[in-house]
């Protein structure tokens, strides 16, 4: 054989023994993100993650901003469930008469930027979907701040990853 013929002859053998997978899709892409409005700031969480069996065995979804006054998750919202749907917070304001939590109860905890925990007045988290182990959805609140002052929270969250 010819030098030529055997070089063709070797790149064919290995082009047509390399294994294809042409049923393969590609990976689908995610854009995890969790914004949020409270009164006139903006704010993005640093990172955020939901935990299928968070504390006291509810799901719970979390988001944290290292720019606030605490070490600590800046918003947490624990459901009864990340099936899609509208889940509506137990009143915590003082002086709204909140009904008794219950584990079929749906809580938010927000904290200002000066750390201090604000009461619900009324809202609730919408889970707009829950694909491949993400969920994606929003939010809104009324809050009662120290001072007595009402405070609207608003906000967003895609793909964030589930853990067990």
């Amino acid at each position: 054989m010819k030098p030529g013929l055997i070089t063709v002859v070797a790149i064919a053998t290995i082009f047509f023994s390399c294994n294809k997978d042409d049923n393969s899709s590609p990976s689908p892409t995610y854009n995890q993100s969790f914004k949020w409005t409270f009164g006139s700031t903006s704010y993005i969480a640093d990172s955020s993650a939901a935990n299928q069996n968070g504390s006291s065995n509810k799901p719970t979804i979390l988001a944290w901003n290292k720019g606030s006054a605490i070490d600590t998750f800046k918003i947490a919202f624990k459901i009864t469930s990340f099936n899609p749907g509208a889940y509506t917070f137990i009143t915590t304001a003082s002086g709204y008469y909140p009904p008794p939590p219950t584990d079929y109860s749906n809580f938010l905890y927000y904290f200002g930027d000066n750390g201090n925990e604000l009461e619900v007045i009324n809202g609730g988290v919408n889970i707009l979907s829950n694909v491949n182990g993400r969920i994606s959805g929003d939010f809104s609140a009324n809050l009662l701040d120290a001072d007595g002052a009402h405070r609207y929270l608003v906000g967003s969250f895609t793909d964030i990853p589930m853990k067990p």
